[in-house]
């Protein structure tokens, strides 16, 4: 996939993973815009798999309008969304050389 949507409703939520199979030496990057003030996306440190360490993840909470721009590696989940009848909803797309 290069661009998609993604609605999450209550308790919706997307696992661990990263868009595709690049490396650290890839100059691809992937981008959200959020369309909301709704829920967040936990990216982890690459070194997590060898560390129980909680440093090693950054919490980005949606903002409306804001756009996310990350290397296309690294990896990072939505925890489960918790806000009842409201929906997140997303806009997501990958960019390659």
């Amino acid at each position: 996939k290069h661009a998609w949507y993604q609605r999450y409703k209550e308790n919706d939520m997307f696992n661990l993973h990263n868009h595709g199979e690049f490396s650290e030496s890839s100059q691809s990057l992937s981008a959200v815009i959020h369309y909301d003030n709704i829920g967040s996306t936990i990216f982890l440190n690459p070194n997590y798999l060898h560390s129980n360490n909680p440093e090693l993840t950054t919490r980005t909470n949606s903002i409306a309008g804001q756009l996310l721009v990350f290397s296309s590696w690294i990896p990072h989940y939505v925890p489960p969304h918790r806000i009842s009848g409201e929906e997140r909803t997303i806009i997501a797309f990958n960019l390659r050389n």
